[in-house]
């Protein structure tokens, strides 16, 4: 018994998105960007307070080496996500695809223009909701995206009660 259809297609900018929303959610993330913006702070200051010195010393290279790390880290970070998920966007075919999910009683039926396959409720690790993204966790690094654009409130209410109402041992945050 066919339950809910959901037709996706993702843009390159959702893509991209996504991966900022998924990534920068996680604890080492803002906790390294906590860390940047504190070092540019101390290695800031002391530049501007030590900096020139009155008898004609230069100030210790260390707070030019913490303020250039900081300053790395929150130029690094944002590039490199954009960049990963660019090219992995360009790579994989099947993310540019428009894609057909059919949530059925026992099994997730997944359709693309290149391929097709299903997945049962049992072998899923997490179901999590991100922005407009539904995100299906096979294992724990391994997801696929449902956009849920074109989903309105009432569809997304029935799929979530059908998804909790599954008793599924997972965790499900949607």
């Amino acid at each position: 018994m066919e339950l809910f259809k959901i037709v996706s297609k993702l843009s390159l900018n959702d893509y991209i998105r996504l991966n900022f929303r998924v990534n920068f959610s996680k604890v080492s993330f803002i906790f390294l960007f906590i860390t940047a913006f504190l070092f540019i702070s101390i290695g800031g200051m002391s530049v501007i307070y030590f900096h020139p010195q009155p008898d004609g010393n230069d100030i210790d290279i260390t707070y030019y080496l913490v303020l250039a790390y900081g300053i790395f880290v929150m130029i690094y970070l944002p590039a490199e996500v954009f960049l990963r998920a660019r090219r992995r966007f360009n790579v994989c075919q099947r993310i540019q695809e428009e894609i057909y999910y059919e949530f059925t009683e026992d099994q997730v039926k997944i359709t693309g223009e290149s391929f097709h396959y299903h997945f049962y409720w049992s072998k899923i690790f997490e179901i999590r909701k991100v922005d407009d993204f539904l995100l299906i966790y096979q294992e724990k690094s391994i997801a696929n995206i449902v956009s849920l654009q074109s989903v309105d409130k009432k569809e997304y209410r029935k799929l979530k009660e059908f998804i909790h109402s599954k008793d599924l041992d997972i965790k499900v945050r949607m």
